[in-house]
């Protein structure tokens, strides 16, 4: 009797466990949910605390297609080598193609640069994924995009009182 009451908290556990990280997986955000979309040369400031598994802060842009070449531009601190080595980011089309990834960028007066630049002739939304993989590093990063049309201002109409 009590080897199977064993096997019976044995499959329990792993039905709880089980359940748990499904919901667990559910709950997580999905990159789309959480993105913050970039606009021609608007400077966006943010940290990102790495760690092994991959910290990760999600960017949008909307590329119009025209073939115009796009510059991404990172900026980050602390600029050491172990740094360097751990962060970064890449850029996916809609369909899950690797556009390509942010490239160093020599004397850059004490940050650490990544830049790429991309030019295609479909309108598409990009995804910009910054990464840390640094266990318990934070940096302090900048990210702009350059070469996008500029937007035309809103009209809104006067409000009479």
């Amino acid at each position: 009797m009590e080897r199977h009451k064993s096997s019976w908290t044995r499959v329990l556990t792993v039905v709880v466990v089980c359940a748990l990280s499904l919901s667990a997986i559910a709950a997580a955000p999905s990159s789309a949910d959480t993105s913050e979309a970039l606009h021609n040369e608007q400077v966006v400031s943010a940290t990102l605390t790495g760690n092994r598994g991959g910290a990760f802060a999600f960017y949008t842009l909307d590329y119009p297609g025209d073939e115009s070449v796009v510059t991404i531009e990172l900026r980050y601190t602390p600029a050491d080598p172990v740094t360097a080595a751990g962060v970064g980011f890449n850029v996916y089309a809609p369909d899950g193609f690797h556009i390509g990834q942010g490239q160093p960028v020599e004397d850059t007066g004490g940050e650490g640069v990544l830049q790429l630049q991309y030019s295609d002739g479909n309108k598409a939304t990009w995804l910009v994924q910054v990464y840390n993989y640094i266990p318990e590093h934070t940096i302090s990063y900048r990210i702009m995009v350059k070469g996008l049309p500029e937007t035309e201002p809103v009209a809104t109409a006067p409000v009479f009182l």
